[in-house]
């Protein structure tokens, strides 16, 4: 009986540590989904082409990735070169492409590709993990209550 009141307590606390994180990536994405629709309501937009494909090492992967490097020319009539934060494998660009780039008056070198995946990444994934862990806390909520209903069943008939 001890063993199964500590599964329930650990059930208890996992549960807690997935609302907290389910708490943290709505935070999370509600402030990056806002900070780029602000950014993509103040933007310029410029014709760009990428010019390289840097090689990035993903650890958690265990994969070789490729971010695009693109330039373009801005309003104030310079050329910029801005390395993607965004990587992928296989890259969605090819040296040459020519792309939209969307970018700050005031800071040009934070300018960013204008592809849903290249301005969305971020939110869309902490998006996805704050309902995986949501749906999982819940189902852990639910296990939870349906003990507590069994036991206190069984306490009326005893």
């Amino acid at each position: 009986m001890a063993q199964r009141s500590i599964l329930w307590q650990i059930v208890r606390f996992i549960r807690i540590v997935l609302l907290v994180s389910t708490s943290c990536c709505v935070v999370l994405c509600i402030g990056f989904a806002i900070y780029t629709a602000v950014f993509l309501g103040t933007a310029q937009k410029a014709t760009g082409k990428v010019v390289q494909l840097n090689e990035r090492y993903n650890s958690s992967a265990e994969a070789v990735e490729y971010a695009p490097v693109f330039s373009f020319a801005a309003q104030d009539g310079k050329t910029y070169t801005v390395s993607s934060s965004t990587a992928s494998n296989p890259s969605g660009f090819a040296v040459g492409d020519s792309v939209t780039v969307l970018y700050s008056k005031s800071n040009p070198e934070g300018a960013r590709i204008a592809s849903f995946l290249q301005l969305w990444l971020v939110p869309m994934v902490l998006a996805i993990i704050g309902v995986v862990h949501g749906l999982i806390a819940g189902f852990l909520f639910f296990l939870e209550r349906r003990k507590n209903r069994k036991l206190s069943n069984l306490g009326q008939f005893a």
